[in-house]
């Protein structure tokens, strides 16, 4: 009898902790389909540059001179402006904490969109900080530049995605800029961003490309692909330490983002399948050769590519040159230099009208002088890379 008494106590006590193993198993994937639920419902009305507590927990700090900044439980919405840290924690089964939050910022969309927002969206262990005001380029708007640490590697289950930072931009506005720890960063896409002092800044492009500088380099990143920029901590602050480095296929990276809450986005969009290793040589070979990485599906087209380029040369030169980030030099002759791929190197053919003669256009800019014979106009090109339409120019100009 006491033999099958120890039995019976043996058995359920195995019993019993089985089930609370499996009550744990199951308490992960619930919380994180109960954080999204939440934060989909209760930030559904968050506007231009406001940020939504969407699920515990999360810690807000003010800025010193907020006066009605509230933070403090799901369903606040308040004022980006007033934000100085946001930090999220990570999952926790016993109590059920998952951090998520949601902003709509402005950046650098014109204020004639009114309600056009770049989507940031925050999951499990993140922490992000306003650039102070001295490190923000003028004109800037809330949290067009901060400083950005995720956790990393910390999925709770399978259906729990990693830490990290999600960035859309949104339908109709073909890119947007910001500058995330020292990383200027041009998008116009869907993009996951993690950053750690061990693990540096990683940059996934799920749809559509971004252009990411810092030091002296750049690159551009298609979608699937993703880029590692090495980070260095310097006082409070995780800063870029060099350039970014070139894209890889995310390949390696599928668990990563399979789960990622897309469902939180204002557009639905398709993960782009990760590169081939044939594609990714052919891409790697083009950054190499100084070829602008674009072409035919799956990279990005060439007048896109051409028009980042360009945009980002623009705020460039239009910064003070002791202000100049050191790839500005390299960006701005890179840009300069950009053509159509089907223009000649060196010069652009056009054809005269009937009886003429066989015009020819040297390279730069189009002479003041120049006489015009047709009334036909036709779309040149530059090297500087605006088109112009003009009449057919004479070989005597």
């Amino acid at each position: 009898m006491r033999w099958g008494y120890k039995v019976f106590v043996t058995l359920g006590l195995a019993l019993l902790l089985g089930s609370a193993a499996l009550a744990q198993d199951d308490s992960c994937p619930l919380i994180v389909e109960t954080a999204l639920a939440a934060a989909d419902e209760l930030c559904a009305l968050t506007g231009r540059n406001q940020v939504c507590y969407g699920h515990l927990a999360l810690r807000a700090e003010a800025q010193p001179d907020a006066a009605d900044f509230v933070l403090a439980a799901e369903g606040d919405i308040t004022d980006v402006v007033g934000l100085k840290t946001l930090q999220l924690f990570p999952m926790n089964e016993a109590t059920g904490e998952w951090g998520v939050a949601v902003m709509r910022l402005q950046a650098n969309i014109p204020d004639t969109l009114p309600g056009q927002n770049v989507t940031f969206l925050l999951f499990g262990d993140v922490e992000i900080t306003g650039a102070d005001a001295e490190d923000t380029p003028p004109g800037s708007s809330p949290m067009q530049a901060f400083y950005l640490r995720t956790g990393v590697a910390d999925s709770g289950c399978d259906e729990a995605p990693e830490s990290g930072l999600l960035v859309q931009t949104p339908e109709g506005v073909g890119e947007v800029a910001f500058t995330v720890n020292g990383v200027d960063v041009q998008m116009g896409s869907t993009v996951l961003f993690q950053g750690s002092e061990d693990d540096d800044l990683s940059v996934s492009v799920l749809e559509g490309a971004a252009l990411v500088s810092a030091g002296d380099g750049q690159q551009l990143i298609p979608a699937g692909t993703w880029a590692r920029v090495p980070l260095q901590r310097i006082g409070a602050r995780l800063l870029a330490r060099s350039g970014p480095q070139m894209p890889e296929s995310y390949e390696g990276r599928q668990t990563l983002l399979e789960h990622l809450p897309l469902r939180l986005l204002q557009r639905r969009i398709e993960v782009k399948a990760a590169l081939t290793q044939e594609q990714i040589n052919t891409l790697q070979g083009r950054i190499q050769a100084g070829e602008l990485p674009c072409g035919e599906d799956p990279l990005p087209s060439c007048d896109r590519v051409r028009r980042f380029l360009v945009n980002r040369a623009r705020v460039c030169m239009a910064l003070p040159p002791r202000q100049r980030p050191a790839y500005c030099g390299d960006l701005r002759d890179f840009a300069t230099d950009i053509r159509a791929t089907q223009e000649a190197r060196e010069q652009i053919t056009l054809t005269p009208p009937p009886g003429g003669e066989l015009g020819v256009l040297p390279r730069g800019d189009v002479p003041a002088s120049c006489s015009v014979n047709s009334d036909t106009p036709i779309t040149i090109l530059f090297v500087n890379n605006t088109r112009r339409t003009v009449s057919v120019y004479w070989k005597d100009f």
